[in-house]
């Protein structure tokens, strides 16, 4: 739960591999349009990072038992509805589309370490509500990371996170915790949700997502990042934007 310097090391070279590839794919949305589907975007992306990770590695990758172990590169973009399911199980191949709502996410691991880098995008034109559960939702997200500081509670951080739906209105698009522990098991403990007792510790390291789903209206927004944990605040270790100017896309 607790993260060495080394480890650190090697999910910062992970997270600014996620920033890489999700610049790629909004480059690659805004130039392609309505020409791609969701699918399109996730072929081109992980052969870009794919090619960059092993550029990066040179030498190690030579087919060696034991030579570039420990890595794994994915990367998923959906439009459409299935943004709407925080845990979606369908295959994703939707045309993109204005008004539609588009999450790009990758998750690396590299020697066995990564984190999380999502962003939930809106491609333009967007409705009264739909601004505002994006607006909610980044408040959310930052506040939550902000919390993160030696000393708080799991539990606490949690329930401050979710009031700011509940101020805004939002409370019934709320559909799972703000954040789990993020390591070399992806969602481990200890967990940013209610009841979690868990007391933070210095260079702990959480996920960053308290998603807001309309199924309803059939769109959701979940950006995510890593939370590093530190004595005055959590520090977001990614560093592609969470702003309008980045997420708010015209075609």
């Amino acid at each position: 739960e607790v993260k060495t310097r080394e480890e650190l090391a090697l999910m910062q070279k992970a997270i600014d591999l996620h920033d890489a590839m999700l610049a790629f794919a909004r480059g690659f949305i805004l130039e392609n349009g309505t020409k791609v589907t969701d699918f399109d975007v996730r072929r081109a992306t992980e052969e870009f990072g794919t090619r960059t990770l092993m550029a990066a590695m040179g030498s190690e990758v030579d087919g060696k038992a034991h030579h570039a172990v420990g890595i794994s590169l994915g990367f998923s973009c959906r439009a459409g509805v299935a943004t709407a399911y925080p845990h979606p199980n369908q295959f994703f191949y939707a045309r993109l589309a204005p008004g539609q709502a588009v999450q790009i996410s990758s998750v690396i691991k590299i020697g066995g370490y990564g984190g999380e880098g999502y962003r939930a995008m809106h491609i333009a034109p967007m409705n009264d509500l739909q601004k505002k559960m994006w607006e909610v939702h980044t408040e959310m997200t930052l506040k939550q990371a902000e919390l993160c500081k030696v000393g708080a509670r799991c539990g606490e951080i949690g329930a401050a996170t979710l009031a700011i739906a509940q101020k805004a209105g939002l409370e019934k698009y709320v559909y799972h915790r703000p954040a789990h522990g993020q390591g070399m098991e992806g969602h481990q403990a200890p967990y940013l949700s209610l009841g979690d007792d868990t007391t933070l510790v210095e260079n702990m390291t959480f996920s960053n997502e308290p998603g807001l789903y309309n199924l309803e209206g059939g769109y959701g927004y979940n950006h995510s990042n890593c939370v590093h944990v530190q004595r005055e605040r959590g520090v977001i270790m990614n560093r592609t934007p969470l702003t309008r100017e980045f997420c708010w896309l015209k075609l």
